[in-house]
């Protein structure tokens, strides 16, 4: 899912908002919250190596992931 949405973010064939929205959607979810961080620094290493487009892919993930985190009673 998430190559999928980095390429159409690539193309231009979904929009910065539109993948906003669709990564908190997602981000939200214990299972897709899971995957991210079991991958997320392989993507990090991928989009470093990439070019700017997958950076700024990978920042509005981990943005999404960051405002989507679990509130905890402290």
């Amino acid at each position: 899912m998430l190559s999928h949405w980095e390429n159409n973010f690539a193309t231009g064939s979904l929009s910065e908002t539109q993948l906003k929205t669709t990564l908190g959607r997602y981000m939200a979810s214990p299972v897709f919250r899971a995957f991210w961080e079991r991958n997320r620094t392989f993507r990090q290493n991928m989009a470093t190596a990439g070019d700017q487009g997958a950076l700024k892919f990978h920042q509005l993930a981990e943005a999404a992931f960051s405002e989507t985190a679990p509130q905890t009673n402290a």
